[in-house]
């Protein structure tokens, strides 16, 4: 199951992207950069680094393929 703070953050862009101010496209960047924070992040602190990767990994699972919110147990 995700953190609190990555729930919370899905379901922020869940909602900005059920009133239409940002896109699929807009979570696919911030995907993107999560990855590429992630990877320059590694070699100073690889726990923060893949703290970023399973974030980009919910987001890309959740608001940038659908509008709606799972919550798995």
């Amino acid at each position: 199951m995700d953190c609190e703070q990555h729930l919370a953050l899905k379901a922020i862009l869940i909602g900005l992207r059920r009133s239409g101010a940002i896109d699929r496209h807009a979570v696919k960047t911030i995907v993107a950069t999560l990855q590429e924070t992630a990877a320059k992040a590694r070699p100073n602190c690889a726990e923060s680094a893949d703290g970023l990767l399973r974030l980009a990994d919910a987001l890309a699972e959740g608001p940038a393929k659908t509008c709606t919110i799972d919550i798995a147990a």
